[in-house]
């Protein structure tokens, strides 16, 4: 259980704040590198346990697949995410700033939707 709750905490990070830093280190875009992504996490000291999540959250399927090694842990990895802040939606991606619609003025997303993040 507490390593569930370590890995969920972890995820959030990712998904909450690991868009802006890429964003702002790398440009934005659809998806990031697989060296663009751990040197930040390294470099910015997110939790480096649950690398595997972030590298599904932000490279290509392609190059998540050859960054885990496995298509299998790919799609296991995948399809927890999906479950646990996206609904079940497997086909879920995430949406670069650029291209995500405001709000209002003083407001501006920096992640998935808030319904992301409920426990």
């Amino acid at each position: 259980m507490f390593s569930n709750w370590k890995k969920s905490r972890a995820i959030k990070k990712y998904l909450k704040f690991l868009p802006r830093d890429l964003a702002a280190r790398y440009g934005l875009s659809d998806f990031y590198t697989v060296g663009q992504v751990k040197r930040t996490i390294e470099e910015l000291k997110y939790p480096q346990t649950f690398v595997g999540y972030a590298y599904i959250l932000f490279l290509s399927q392609d190059e998540a697949v050859n960054a885990l090694g496995d298509s299998k842990e790919h799609e296991t990895i995948r399809n927890e995410i999906a479950l646990k802040f996206f609904n079940g939606d497997n086909d879920f991606q995430l949406v670069p700033l650029s291209k995500r619609a405001i709000g209002n003025v003083g407001h501006s997303s920096m992640g998935p939707t808030s319904e992301a993040f409920h426990d």
